[in-house]
C-alpha cells in the first residue's frame, strides 16, 4: 500500500519500464489490483493493456471506468466477489447485467469475479455467472437479452 504520490514516484516508472520490455517482447499485459485505485487510474490506464479486480466495494464503478479509460484499457470483472460468495443468483444477474450494459459496449470487456472464485463461493453463483456470459455476452451487445 501507497499513497499516489509515493506510487508515482517510486513505482509508476518500473511499471512502465516492465511493461514497455513485455509489450517491446509481443505481450499483453494485465494489471490485477483490488481495492479504490481511482487516484492512480490513469497511470494504470496509461501502461497496462488490461485491469482485474474492479472492487465495486472499494468505489471502483465499473460504469464510471468504462467512460474514463474504456479506449485504453480492457475492464475484467463486474460480478461482485461478495456477491459470489454471500449473495444470490439474482445479484449474479443484476451484476451481470449492470457490467454488460455499460462495460460491454464497443468491445474491451471481460465478464468474470471482481476478484477470485474463493473457497466459499457458491456453486449455484459460478454456474449462473457463466449462464449469463453464456446468454448476455455475445457480441453485439443486446441489452433486450438481458432478462
Amino acid at each position: 500500500m501507497a499513497s499516489p504520490a509515493i506510487y508515482r514516484e517510486m513505482v509508476y516508472p518500473w511499471h512502465k519500464a516492465h511493461v514497455a520490455e513485455a509489450h517491446r517482447l509481443g505481450l499483453w499485459v494485465l494489471k490485477h489490483c483490488c481495492g479504490h485505485v481511482w487516484p492512480i487510474i490513469d497511470e494504470l490506464a496509461e501502461v497496462y493493456d488490461a485491469y482485474e479486480a474492479i472492487q465495486a466495494t472499494a468505489g471502483m464503478d465499473i460504469r464510471k471506468l468504462k467512460e474514463r479509460v474504456g479506449p485504453k484499457l480492457t475492464l475484467w470483472g463486474g460480478i461482485w466477489h461478495e456477491h459470489i460468495i454471500l449473495g444470490s443468483q439474482d445479484d449474479i444477474r443484476n451484476d451481470a447485467r449492470y457490467s454488460f450494459q455499460y462495460a460491454a459496449p464497443n468491445g474491451g470487456y471481460i465478464m468474470g469475479s471482481t476478484h477470485s472464485l474463493a473457497v466459499d463461493a457458491k456453486p449455484e453463483n459460478i454456474l449462473e455467472m457463466k449462464r449469463c456470459r453464456d446468454r448476455w455476452g455475445i457480441y453485439p451487445i443486446d441489452p433486450k437479452r438481458f432478462t
